[in-house]
């Protein structure tokens, strides 16, 4: 019976999955796994990765709708913000407020989206003009030579800060790190350190070596002992728009244009002025510069303060411009005769042609 055991084990190896016996795998089954494994480590990592953007913006919701408040950002731009904002795997939200490629990289994928849209080329043009705008209105702030944010503010920075009473002293940073900043303890006029309550309200003018002063506003988080000083410890923040130029940017050029007398007639029957070109008495001319707001341009005979033109010129290759614009000052440099105008009537198409120009978004 014992001889007969070798025999059995051996015709059990060859009868399928007895005794644990292996079966081969289908080679086709195997791809589909690995596929699917590789699948779902992508869908993985692409949530987490949307979950990370999303934490981040809901942590710095509240303080990105405060400081864009700040910058006179209105409700429907920031509401275009956040939204462009949760689509994107930015850590930091506040970036965009004071980084100008930071910015562009966000509204430069937005525009490509919005060309993507099935919707009419005028809701198009419209909502990549509002791209535009909110472009213009933070690069005057992120272009004004002041301080943009307390992470600017150099060791040894004059400052004066003052409390919630008004009460105002002078200080100095002491130091400045990625989360706060600190400003060495100031003396009333006995020389006792005034005391300063944890997650009090702030105001700090700081000055720089030309005496040019940024305002910034902000919360203390405390005082802290820095080398042999004591000191106020400060929360980062950014500067406030008040007070920024509200020019806009503007680009040197030197391209032809021509240059037609807009009539304004008033209209009996429907009471109202109506504004008709002339096209039989233009004029040529030459841009100097050109922004999304206006231009100047160098006339032989030009048209007078308050008058109502309209220009056609090649921005670029076979991208004609048409609008309207209005003649604000005539001035002479250098033996030319300058007109500069601001825009009053413009087409979506066309003022985006201009901003694409300036700011190159797409």
């Amino acid at each position: 019976m014992i001889y007969l055991i070798p025999i059995l084990q051996a015709k059990l190896r060859f009868s399928g999955n007895l005794l644990g016996a292996k079966q081969q795998s289908d080679p086709k089954t195997m791809l589909i796994t690995i596929g699917g494994l590789i699948l779902f480590l992508l869908i993985a990592i692409i949530a987490n990765k949307i979950n990370k953007s999303n934490g981040a913006l809901k942590q710095q919701k509240g303080q990105f709708k405060k400081k864009a408040k700040e910058l006179d950002l209105n409700k429907n731009q920031i509401k275009l913000l956040i939204t462009l904002l949760r689509d994107s795997d930015l850590k930091n939200p506040l970036l965009i407020l004071t980084h100008p490629a930071t910015l562009n990289s966000l509204l430069r994928k937005a525009i490509r989206e919005i060309k993507k849209e099935k919707i009419s080329d005028a809701m198009i043009q419209n909502k990549i003009l509002s791209i535009y705008r909110i472009k213009h209105h933070l690069d005057r702030y992120q272009k004004s030579s002041q301080l943009k944010n307390t992470h600017e503010l150099k060791v040894g920075t004059k400052v004066v800060i003052e409390r919630n009473d008004k009460k105002s002293y002078t200080s100095s940073i002491i130091g400045n790190y990625e989360n706060f900043f600190c400003i060495q303890l100031p003396s009333d006029s006995v020389g006792n350190q005034v005391k300063w309550k944890k997650g009090s309200s702030v105001k700090i003018v700081a000055f720089d070596q030309n005496e040019k002063e940024s305002q910034f506003m902000s919360k203390t988080l405390g005082i802290k002992n820095v080398g042999k000083s004591n000191t106020i410890i400060i929360s980062h923040t950014i500067r406030s728009s008040k007070n920024i130029a509200r020019n806009f940017e503007r680009v040197d050029v030197s391209l032809s244009t021509y240059i037609y007398p807009v009539n304004k007639v008033l209209d009996p029957i429907k009471k109202q002025y109506v504004f008709t070109v002339n096209r039989n008495s233009g004029r040529m001319g030459k841009l100097l510069d050109i922004s999304s707001g206006g231009c100047a341009i160098s006339m032989q005979v030009p048209y007078p303060e308050n008058s109502v033109i309209e220009l056609d010129f090649d921005l670029e290759e076979k991208r004609t411009v048409k609008l309207q614009a209005k003649v604000i000052k005539v001035r002479i440099s250098r033996g030319k005769k300058i007109i500069h105008t601001k825009f009053i009537r413009a087409s979506a198409k066309n003022l985006n042609l201009i901003n694409n120009f300036i700011y190159s978004l797409g």
